[in-house]
């Protein structure tokens, strides 16, 4: 395991039902990531501005004549915020002129040599600037070898909640290349931000699994990640190419985390035992995963887990169950 993953902190794995993981996407994957790579001193000085209730345009114009350490709260509650944004009625995308503003002030911070402030701006420009002007600066910063690891995974991130299909080759060339132990994290959350780009926490129906080339070259270039030496990375790319590309590559994996046996044998960052809760939350997830590549098939799986030991896994089998037993129920994947 790579000297033993986080699983506590990093894998996303504390989950406290059944309920759809699509919607738990952002939360448990995308922006806590981007509190964990600034030092805890910053955050704590600015997470009451969590609740900021000033408009981007309040906000951008307070980090242009702010100073010091105003200027970065500022930043995260823009970051914080942008990361809020329902952009499930349209495309969500700030003005051309708010996009070319966080751009002079990413210059600035780059002139500043603030990694921080890069950091939070690339994050809040990725999510919602105007996809013409930022991709070609964003993919400039990752095609940069000299970009710094946080600043680098907080572009990813920035890209992962947006809805850009141009970032997909080059975020599975991230996914690819980061080979160092060191930069595990980096290569994950590149491969949920190809995810993420691609089917927005909903599985893809067949014609978009058939006719995208696009997705037909991220399930290639993901494929690999199941046989990761890094816990986080093999055993959520399994459920991400299972539930919403229904591709079985990672089915082993999958039927491995379904086994209290197997969990229980698990051990995460400095040897210690995986919590109940983690446990449960990659079995509900695996459960969700062989649920999608096989329906009806998995029945028997399902009327054994809805008597589990733990409340996550029942409900997640029961919900399998309902939707089995009423209308709409799935179909064998071919």
């Amino acid at each position: 395991m790579d000297g033993g993953p986080v699983f506590a902190r990093r894998s996303g794995a504390r989950r406290a039902s059944g309920g759809g993981f699509g919607k738990l996407f952002p939360q448990l994957f995308l922006f806590p990531l981007l509190l964990v790579t600034v030092a805890v001193l910053v955050y704590l000085l600015f997470v009451a501005s969590a609740r900021d209730s000033r408009s981007i345009d309040d906000l951008l114009r307070d980090i242009q004549s702010g100073g010091g350490h105003s200027r970065k709260q500022d930043a995260w509650a823009l970051a914080q915020k942008v990361s809020e944004v329902d952009t499930r009625g349209g495309d969500g995308y700030i003005t051309e002129e708010q996009t070319r503003q966080l751009l002079r002030l990413l210059d600035q911070a780059i002139e500043d040599d603030d990694d921080e402030m890069r950091s939070f701006l690339v994050f809040a420009f990725g999510r919602l600037g105007q996809p013409e002007l930022t991709w070609p600066r964003l993919k400039g910063i990752l095609d940069d070898p000299a970009t710094s690891s946080e600043v680098r995974k907080n572009v990813i991130l920035g890209l992962s909640l947006s809805r850009n299909r141009a970032a997909v080759p080059t975020l599975l060339h991230e996914v690819r290349s980061r080979t160092d132990p060191g930069e595990w994290e980096t290569r994950w959350i590149a491969t949920h931000a190809v995810v993420n780009i691609l089917t927005h926490g909903e599985a893809l129906p067949a014609d978009r699994l058939a006719n995208d080339p696009l997705v037909e070259m991220a399930v290639r270039g993901l494929r690999p990640m199941v046989g990761n030496s890094r816990k986080e990375v093999s055993w959520n790319t399994s459920v991400w190419l299972a539930k919403y590309f229904r591709d079985d590559q990672g089915e082993s994996v999958l039927r491995d985390l379904v086994s209290w046996e197997f969990l229980d044998a698990q051990r995460g960052e400095r040897n210690q035992e995986l919590t109940e809760g983690e446990k449960a939350a990659f079995m509900a997830l695996a459960i969700e995963g062989l649920y999608a590549l096989h329906g009806a098939d998995l029945r028997a799986l399902l009327e054994e887990k809805k008597n589990d030991r733990s409340l996550p896994v029942r409900n997640v089998a029961l919900t399998c169950l309902g939707e089995l037993n009423g209308p709409g129920k799935p179909e064998r994947r071919a």
